[in-house]
């Protein structure tokens, strides 16, 4: 945990050149400036306030990050999210059946351990498990021992359950500021907790259809509702 603190108030330093260090070691979770200088020079070697907020730091995670997507500070985000005039939604997600191949791609996470789930989302019915076994034979696919389950394919069964949803029209970069901003600023202060199950990205328009450039697609976190302790 205090690992995970230090990289996110370095990314922090780093995204926010002119930002005061202690007002970061405050947002990272530190108690205070004294606690911050500390846990980075023991785990960077040198102190805080000696870092240009440019160089590559010694023994960080983040440093292998990709480049143009760095964390932004939380007030920075909710600037952004109102300027953008967005809006998180909460909505009902039904139960379904979710065909899926799964697609492996790591960037910084072990090719092992990352896993990015691509696919279609059928009502639990029969009728969409027969439309399910058309379309894979339409396509040249195997049907296996039933319209639920193919060579080429996965299932999932998702039941019914609650999305906290923020539309994002736009590049990487875009995508990359909703989805910080609904677990770092929206979901912190709501009223709701995640829920057993995976995020998702449910597309508008296909990326085939707009380019790859950009997305048109619906960032969702599943959701219930904090029932706080007993």
């Amino acid at each position: 945990m205090r690992r995970i603190r230090v990289e996110r108030a370095a990314a922090l330093m780093k995204a926010s050149p002119q930002a005061r260090i202690t007002a970061i070691a405050l947002d990272a979770g530190f108690a205070g400036l004294a606690e911050f200088s500390r846990a980075f020079k023991n785990h960077f070697g040198f102190n805080a306030s000696a870092w240009d907020r440019k160089k590559a730091l010694p023994n960080s995670k983040n440093c292998k990050a990709p480049e143009p997507f760095p964390p932004y500070p939380e007030h920075a985000l909710e600037t952004w999210r109102k300027q953008s005039r967005l809006e998180v939604k909460i909505g009902r997600f039904p139960a379904c059946r979710f065909v899926y191949k799964r697609v492996h791609n790591p960037a910084v996470t072990p090719h092992e351990k990352c896993r990015y789930d691509l696919g279609v989302a059928f009502p639990s019915d029969s009728a969409s498990a027969r439309l399910l076994g058309n379309l894979v034979r339409e396509r040249g696919g195997t049907v296996r021992k039933a319209p639920t389950e193919t060579e080429e394919f996965s299932v999932r069964q998702f039941r019914t359950g609650y999305l906290a949803a923020l539309r994002c029209q736009g590049d990487m970069a875009q995508m990359d500021r909703v989805w910080q901003y609904l677990y770092r600023c929206w979901l912190p202060a709501s009223r709701y907790e995640p829920a057993e199950s995976p995020a998702m990205e449910i597309f508008v328009r296909l990326p085939e259809e707009i380019g790859w450039e950009t997305f048109d697609l619906f960032a969702c976190i599943p959701v219930r509702q904090f029932a706080g302790p007993e």
